[in-house]
């Protein structure tokens, strides 16, 4: 497929996708189309070989519920408003997750309350997931923590109740997170 899409598309895809341009990771579909023109899913997908072949990375595409989508199968018009993703192809170290800037506190806690939420269906009361971590840390890190976990979209609040986030949902193993694997 890299064949017969030109190195300097790829190149210009790479940059596009690797660098972050919003809060929120990733680019809609319909800004690669503008960027990249009317072929732009075959230049993703010549991108994304080269991402895992080379690199260790893959790209994803989501739509707005944060469920992946397939991008070779799916129509256009989706593709055009789903994000579009790097992801890492194999999970990351303490140390890895260190250098990206988490701290072991905050690593934990994510583990925690995916943990916790998985195991309630996936829906939990704030005020239950605060005492559980204040058992564990204190309370200041706790609300930054949460905070932080909610605005990168890994958990997400709806009606005093947290939920699993589309983030967490696209980037984390749940079977490995529950020893399942």
């Amino acid at each position: 497929m890299s064949s017969k899409v030109p190195l300097n598309k790829i190149r210009r895809a790479s940059r596009i996708l690797l660098f972050k341009s919003h809060t929120k990771p990733g680019i809609k579909g319909w800004e690669l189309r503008s960027q990249l023109g009317e072929k732009y899913i075959d230049i993703v997908l010549a991108t994304d070989m080269i991402f895992r072949e080379y690199l260790g990375l893959r790209i994803v595409a989501v739509n707005a519920d944060g469920r992946k989508i397939e991008i070779k199968n799916e129509n256009k018009n989706s593709l055009r408003k789903a994000t579009f993703l790097v992801l890492v192809d194999q999970p990351l170290t303490i140390r890895d997750l260190k250098t990206a800037g988490w701290r072991i506190d905050e690593i934990a806690s994510l583990s925690l309350i995916l943990l916790y939420l998985l195991s309630h269906n996936g829906v939990a009361n704030i005020n239950d997931l605060r005492n559980l971590l204040v058992s564990k840390i204190s309370k200041a890190r706790v609300n930054y923590i949460l905070s932080k976990l909610l605005r990168l979209g890994y958990i997400e609040e709806k009606d005093d109740k947290i939920i699993i986030g589309w983030r967490s949902k696209i980037e984390i193993d749940f079977e490995k997170l529950l020893g399942v694997v």
